[in-house]
């Protein structure tokens, strides 16, 4: 699976609240297109390829508060045109005085490692997400962190477990800012409720911060900076967050009172589609079955999952190249199913040609492109009427304008790209945003 566009990126390492990353495999947007979408459920949690040794432990797990219930501080994934396949960078180290900038992509590439471990994900150039992010991503307008918590909190991040990533605790000790609830902010580091409507580089607005006891179960507010929604009482708590970690073959369920884990990059795989109780085991590897814990369908690092024809029926399987059927779709094809007709490979629409970003489209654009100006399928069936188009490719200074934008993050500016400014959320409207 990957997550290589800025907006999936910066969706990713700004907080994530039970909502997944934006998964394209090869040039679909979902791991398989089905004219019938697969059906998974659950609250699963992401896992990594390595199993975990031992029983059963039981931690304090906590931190900051991020964007999203229980999510982490997604600011770090936004990205570009590499493979990430280990590792990214040096530890964070705090015996050493450090900068904003450095300690800001220290914590994207923190983030970007445990992605990679803990659900699979392809988070494409993290060092070129953090260049051009950092370091107004992690350290906006009236934040209250600073380089040391923020370099201390991506030590933290770089050792979690996968279940205490996943759940945001580890990720707690992203602390949030002085933004009361309708305050302008470009990121979560500006608001007392380490939530902010919308990311670097758009404008948005401070969700209200909820204190201790309050429920966090609705779309009211977010608990504030310092404590966290807990999983099963969905009510602001203190952190940190005690949650047990089961070693491999044993029983977790993250929705428990305790909630109970697992240790290392171990993966609470359900034990049914319904209910949230699992067993702890590491993500499925090449020709194993994908565990199907919500949306996306995983498997470990680097592989992608898609339907292997059998005997029996289809088996989701994973694979270096997407299964399909009876066979294997490259980056330039991706797997396609109507509710009559075989599993099959179809090519990606090229630059210029039309598409569809229905489900079900039989048209869809590659991996580095999108399907501009496409209408939704309406009772006369699918309408192929976008178009695909390439990113935009206007580096720091060139020309830009509609006809010829900036790459994201740059925004244009004059007639010219460059960085985003936070603090043109706080001009008034006159002064332009």
């Amino acid at each position: 699976m990957s997550c290589r566009s800025p907006t999936c990126l910066a969706t990713a390492v700004a907080g994530m609240a039970g909502a997944l990353l934006f998964a394209p495999v090869g040039c679909s947007r979902t791991p398989l297109l089905l004219a019938t979408r697969h059906a998974s459920g659950g609250d699963g949690q992401g896992g990594a390829a390595v199993g975990g040794a031992g029983g059963r432990s039981t931690t304090a797990s906590g931190g900051a508060t991020t964007v999203g219930d229980g999510g982490m501080d997604w600011a770090a994934a936004a990205g570009g045109a590499g493979d990430v396949a280990a590792p990214l960078d040096r530890a964070p180290d705090v015996s050493t005085a450090v900068t904003e900038l450095e300690a800001c992509r220290d914590a994207v590439i923190a983030q970007c490692e445990r992605l990679y471990v803990c659900q699979g994900f392809d988070v494409g150039d993290c060092a070129q997400f953090a260049a051009d992010h950092c370091p107004e991503y992690y350290f906006g307008p009236r934040t209250v962190r600073t380089a040391e918590n923020v370099e201390a909190c991506a030590q933290q991040i770089a050792a979690a477990s996968c279940t205490d990533f996943l759940m945001g605790t580890a990720t707690q000790c992203m602390l949030g800012g002085l933004g009361a609830a309708g305050d302008p902010c470009s990121g979560p580091s500006e608001c007392a409720s380490n939530l902010c409507t919308s990311f670097f580089p758009t404008c948005g607005t401070c969700a209200k911060p909820l204190g201790l006891g309050e429920s966090c179960a609705g779309s009211g507010g977010h608990c504030a900076s310092g404590t966290l929604c807990h999983p099963t009482s969905r009510t602001c708590v203190a952190t940190p967050l005690v949650v047990a970690h089961a070693a491999a073959g044993e029983a977790c369920d993250l929705r428990g009172n305790p909630p109970v884990g697992c240790t290392g990059d171990l993966v609470c795989a359900l034990n049914a589609r319904t209910g949230t109780a699992g067993t702890c085991v590491p993500l499925p590897r090449n020709g194993e079955p994908c565990l199907a814990m919500g949306d996306p369908i995983q498997c470990a690092a680097g592989l992608q999952c898609g339907p292997v024809t059998t005997d029996g029926g289809p088996v989701m399987m994973c694979g270096d190249l997407m299964p399909c059927g009876t066979a294997y779709c490259d980056a330039s094809s991706f797997c396609y199913q109507t509710t009559a007709g075989p599993v099959g490979c179809r090519p990606c629409a090229g630059i210029g040609e039309a598409c569809s970003n229905a489900t079900g489209s039989e048209r869809r654009c590659a991996p580095d492109a999108r399907c501009a100006n496409a209408s939704a399928a309406g009772d006369g069936g699918i309408v192929y009427d976008g178009i695909c188009v390439g990113p935009a490719q206007v580096d720091l200074g060139g020309a830009c304008d509609g006809n010829t934008p900036c790459r994201s993050p740059l925004v244009c500016q004059a007639g010219v790209c460059a960085r985003f400014d936070p603090a043109t959320c706080f001009q008034t409207k006159d002064g332009g945003r």
